[in-house]
């Protein structure tokens, strides 16, 4: 069943955890946008974001409020990925999903 599939590649997909920074200015955004971080049940942070604002910027920015407001812990690349939505959909998933093409893009642009 479709449900099931999916949610085996939420857990197995991992290619995204071999992307840096820098793939997250690469996945394409066309409009506004809401990115989040949850640091735990009480303290999601949540940045607005238009198109050509930097996704990775915006999500260092709140990780480190949300470091030094609610949970330390949650810090790197890998960790503050896990925690946070773009629009509500988890960042793994979407970048999972575009990994291939962050990959190509950036082998031809080094």
């Amino acid at each position: 069943d479709m449900a099931a599939r999916e949610g085996k590649v939420l857990k197995t997909g991992d290619r995204w955890k071999k992307l840096d920074w820098d793939h997250l200015d690469r996945l394409q955004r066309g409009s506004d946008a809401t990115v989040s971080l949850r640091h735990n049940a009480s303290n999601v942070f949540r940045k607005n974001l238009t198109p050509s604002d930097s996704l990775a910027e915006a999500l260092q920015y709140i990780a480190r409020i949300g470091k030094k407001k609610a949970n330390p812990k949650i810090t790197g690349f890998i960790k503050v990925v896990e925690n946070a939505k773009l629009d509500d959909v988890p960042l793994p998933l979407l970048l999972e999903g575009a990994a291939s093409a962050l990959f190509r893009s950036s082998a031809s642009s080094a």
